[in-house]
This record gives C-alpha cells, sequence and structure tokens, in this order.
C-alpha cells in the first residue's frame, strides 16, 4: 500500500480532509500524540504512531505524503452513501484506477475498522502477518473504543497462526483483549474460502482478496464489492450458520 493511502486511511473520514492533513503533519512532526487535537480533526490518535512508524520524518516528505493523501481521500472517498453498492479493487502499484472505481481493497477494510462503532466480523481462509499488518492498527483501535471484533479462526493454514498472534499481542499491549474473539467454526463445517468484513450489521466488503500482503497490496490483482444497507445483515446469518459455540 503506498504511504499516501496510509494517510488516505487516517483521513477519510474527517471533514475537510485538505485542512486536517496539514493539522496531521503537525502532529506527526511531533514526538507526543496530541488526542485533543487529532480528534479535533477526525482522525483516530491511535493511528497516528503507526502512521510515524511507517512515514518519513523529515518535513518536506511528509507535507508532501500528507498532501497527497488528503487528495487521495478527495478523489475517493464516500462517505455520504450514494449507492447501495460499488466495487473495490486491489491493483498493481502505479496503475490508476479505472474511472468508477473509488476504492482499493486495504483502505476499504482500514476505513471500514476505523469508522465502526460496534461489530467487526474478519473471515477469510488465508491470513499472513503482513497482511494483517495492514490491518492491525485500525482493529486495535476498535477494541479500544470498545468495538467487538470476531476473527474467523481459518481452518488450515499455517502462516495464519502467525498473523493471528501479532493482532493478539498487538491488541493486548494498545487496546482491549475483551473486546476481541477468535472464532471458530464446527469441525463438519465446510471449507471457509469467503473473504468478508462486516462492520456493524450494515456495511460489508464481499471480494476475492485474502488478509494477506499479496491481496492487500496489489501484487493479486482483486476484485470484491462494499455493500451498503440493512441487507447486509443476510450475509451476518450466512457467518452464523457453522459457528462452533462451544469454543
Amino acid at each position: 500500500m503506498k504511504e499516501a493511502e496510509l494517510v488516505g486511511g487516517a483521513l477519510f473520514y474527517t471533514e475537510d480532509p485538505v485542512a486536517a492533513a496539514k493539522i496531521l503533519v503537525e502532529l506527526l512532526a511531533s514526538n507526543e500524540v496530541d488526542i485533543d487535537l487529532a480528534r479535533s480533526i477526525g482522525v483516530d490518535p491511535d493511528l497516528v504512531p503507526s502512521l510515524r512508524r511507517s512515514l518519513p520524518s523529515e518535513r518536506m516528505p511528509l507535507e508532501l505524503i500528507c498532501a497527497e493523501g488528503a487528495g487521495w481521500v478527495m478523489g475517493r472517498r464516500s462517505s455520504t452513501v450514494d449507492r447501495l453498492w460499488e466495487a473495490v479493487a486491489s491493483l498493481p502499484q502505479g496503475v490508476q484506477l479505472p474511472p468508477g472505481l473509488r476504492r482499493t481493497t486495504g483502505e476499504t477494510m482500514i476505513g471500514m475498522a476505523s469508522n465502526a462503532t460496534n461489530r467487526i466480523r474478519l473471515i477469510a481462509p488465508y491470513l499472513d502477518t503482513s497482511g494483517m499488518g495492514f490491518l492491525v492498527d485500525a482493529i486495535v483501535s476498535a477494541t479500544d473504543r470498545d468495538v467487538n471484533v470476531e476473527l474467523f479462526n481459518p481452518q488450515s493454514w499455517a502462516p495464519a497462526e502467525g498473523a493471528i498472534a501479532s493482532l493478539t499481542d498487538a491488541i493486548a499491549e494498545r487496546g482491549n483483549p475483551e473486546m476481541f474473539h477468535l472464532v471458530h467454526v464446527v469441525n463438519d463445517a465446510p471449507f471457509a474460502h469467503l473473504k468478508v468484513m462486516v462492520v456493524d450489521g450494515t456495511m460489508a466488503y464481499i471480494g476475492s482478496a485474502n488478509i494477506t500482503a499479496a491481496g492487500l497490496a496489489g501484487r493479486n490483482l482483486e476484485l470484491g464489492v462494499l455493500v451498503h444497507g440493512n441487507e447486509v445483515q443476510v450475509i451476518e446469518s450466512v457467518l452464523d450458520l457453522f459457528i462452533d459455540k462451544n469454543c
């Protein structure tokens, strides 16, 4: 994921991304996190330290990246839902989104997690540590806001253990472990090949992308949809079919 997209994920729900980007530069240049200032512009304070670790510390490139992030938001945001669904894709670095496609997969999931108020449900057959790294800060912050996070445990994929461990450790260190739940399916459940993220029962990503670096960073070509509305509860009903309630 490009640096501008990381900044864009933090700025996505700000009222004025251009003005917020200028303030974000000051937040990132400081050694401390001004929680009140971050919240005043609509930026999650918990995302500021992770951005510092990911972005250059020099002032000029930082200003440029934040400005690009604001422009990226202005071009692709859809905070006011004007359609019940929209296409989402993972494309290789340097490939421009075609007309009508406003969201990449990684920024869609980050934005969904950052905007969650009640529950996040995430299921994919393949997870790896690098892929989870794109989402970990937004998910940790969600648990700290008392958002219930459910991650479905993949049935047979060794790299998932490291990805789950990295997320669990981050939540234990910076979030609220009581709000994180690793969900298991019953033994005779069919192989869960679906890739779905559901937020608050009203928004869902459904697509081809696994929670891997290849799926989210654009090494693979991935395509999906972001769905809005109460019909998303039907998706939740499918997820509930094979949950092992004894675990």
